[in-house]
């Protein structure tokens, strides 16, 4: 029968001293304290440490060249140089500044801030030039529109003509043809007074007025005159308007108007033709009606002749008065009707 074996004494490594002896006096399982440089193992002796570094480990192939900064005693610009090539692997180089570029932080020379702001001058010019030329075109595109294409002009369909003639003497073809001549012209280079003067130079028109209406349409509105009387004997009579205005009356019309008797050729011929006339067109319209001849004699007395009756008007003068007077008296029979003094009107 064997015996038992002792039991198993767990003890520390033999520690080394400085010359490589074994402390005697260590204790069991606990080294003793020594400095720093004496609690080195073996292997991490100065004397031990390159023949570990040089023997190559298992399965692993030895570097032809270790780096330099991992070489025993490598110097130090060595690691400097690592660590730029480091730095310059993670930033790539910067391509170099072209030397007639500035840096924000760098001062420019004088000529090259005069040169910088006479080319912003140079710019601002163009843009201010630019913008001006567009609104040139701009403009001059509205205007021919508005004044030199046909978009905007006058059409046939949008032409109105107004008249306002009791009589009928004002000739409407004639008007119309005035009118026609404004076709195709834009509506915003019509004159208005160049036309109305035109149509003004028809004996019959007394007046006129013309508007034009945007995009397409001219209006005129006539009055015409009012032929008062008929000045002349037989079918040389001629119709006259209130004003003496020589008138193109129809022979219906020439026959229902008072005949005019006077002296034409005396020198107050115009004169007291101008005094008859004013008393025929002071007249009512229903008294008018009824007046068939209408004279004056050289000192100026007015006389109508009525179907049936005389009127005497006297000068003309209160032509107002004597015309509501006469209005009155013509109620009464009688054959003479004096008005000559509006105050004391007689009959007989």
């Amino acid at each position: 029968m064997r015996p038992p074996k002792p039991p198993r004494r767990t003890t520390a490594s033999p520690r080394l001293t400085g010359e490589g002896e074994v402390r005697p006096d260590a204790p069991l399982g606990k080294p003793a304290r020594e400095p720093a440089s004496r609690d080195l193992p073996a292997r991490d002796l100065p004397e031990n440490r390159a023949a570990r570094v040089s023997r190559p480990v298992r399965d692993q192939k030895p570097e032809s060249t270790p780096p330099a900064s991992d070489t025993p005693g490598a110097p130090a610009r060595a690691s400097v140089a690592k660590r730029r090539r480091e730095r310059v692997r993670k930033d790539p180089p910067r391509p170099p500044v072209a030397p007639n570029r500035k840096k924000s932080s760098d001062p420019y020379p004088l000529s090259d801030r005069i040169e910088i702001r006479r080319k912003a001058r140079r710019r601002a010019l163009l843009i201010r030039l630019g913008v001006a030329c567009g609104a040139v075109a701009a403009l001059a595109s509205v205007v021919w529109l508005l004044f030199f294409s046909t978009v905007f002009a006058i059409t046939a369909e949008n032409i109105t003509l107004s008249i306002s003639d009791p009589a009928d003497i004002v000739d409407d073809t004639q008007v119309a043809s005035i009118l026609a001549a404004t076709e195709g012209t834009p509506v915003l280079r019509i004159r208005a007074g160049d036309i109305e003067s035109q149509i003004a130079d028809i004996p019959e028109v007394e007046s006129v007025t013309v508007e034009s209406s945007f995009p397409h349409g001219i209006t005129a509105t006539i009055v015409a005159r009012e032929p008062v009387a008929c000045v002349g004997e037989g079918e040389a009579c001629e119709g006259v308007a209130a004003d003496a205005t020589r008138l193109r009356v129809g022979d219906e019309l020439r026959a229902s108007l008072p005949k005019v008797s006077m002296d034409l050729d005396s020198e107050r011929a115009a004169e007291q033709l101008q005094d008859l006339l004013d008393a025929i067109a002071a007249l009512p319209q229903d008294v008018r009606a009824r007046v068939q001849a209408a004279s004056i004699n050289p000192s100026g007395l007015i006389e109508f002749s009525l179907d049936s009756a005389t009127i005497k008007w006297g000068t003309s003068t209160e032509n107002e008065a004597k015309a509501r007077i006469i209005t009155v008296l013509l109620t009464q029979p009688a054959t003479t009707y004096d008005v000559t003094v509006p105050g004391a009107p007689v009959t007989y």
